[in-house]
């Protein structure tokens, strides 16, 4: 018997509501280390802190799959989602992202900016769940943008830090997304239609 099933060449759901868009460059990213996250409540935060000179954000997930096999042939096959990862490299460090992520300790701001700045790891430090929100710089809405938020995260890989000959050493991480214990999702993603990113970190314009 001939397959007869024909493309429906109509689309009832706008293009517009269907969540299509680019998602153009990274302008901003901010960490915040996990305070709670307890059943039956959302996840609380410590200060949103700039990830400085974001230059990149990946997400990727791993999935597991099964196949049924009779009668010599596939009968079926399923997965499920096992884990999600993410990386992201920012061009200046930070030492209090250090702090939120790994643990350790950062001296109180010093009167004269950086003055005795530093960043402790102790052998007994112990690496920290924390939150992580990115945006893009563009969408297909004009003056819009794309927002990721992961409400649970932790390190897979320590940072790569340290020092370069005749160049700028960039900061690179890489993370676990985790599923909160309490109320949230792994992974949230929202197309605004307007957004207006914080000003461009620059030194000493916190209050």
């Amino acid at each position: 018997m001939a397959d007869t099933a024909t493309v429906d060449p109509r689309v009832a759901t706008p293009l517009a509501s269907q969540g299509i868009t680019k998602v153009y460059a990274v302008q901003h990213a901010q960490i915040a280390q996990l305070l709670t996250d307890v059943a039956g409540s959302a996840p609380t935060y410590g200060e949103w802190l700039d990830l400085p000179g974001i230059k990149s954000f990946k997400i990727t997930g791993e999935m597991e799959t099964k196949t049924l096999r009779g009668d010599n042939r596939l009968i079926d096959s399923q997965s499920v989602l096992t884990g999600m990862s993410a990386s992201f490299e920012h061009a200046k460090i930070s030492l209090i992202a250090l702090q939120v992520m790994l643990g350790g300790s950062v001296p109180a701001t010093k009167t004269v900016p950086y003055a005795g700045m530093g960043w402790v790891l102790p052998t007994s430090a112990f690496p920290k769940s924390f939150g992580l929100r990115v945006a893009s710089a563009a969408s297909d809405a004009p003056g819009g943008a794309v927002l990721f938020d992961m409400s649970r995260c932790s390190l897979s890989k320590f940072p790569e830090l340290g020092a370069a000959e005749e160049d700028y050493q960039i900061v690179s991480a890489e993370l676990n997304i985790n599923p909160p214990v309490g109320t949230g999702n792994w992974l949230g993603i929202t197309i605004v239609d307007t957004y207006t990113p914080p000003a461009p970190w620059a030194p000493d314009t916190s209050t």
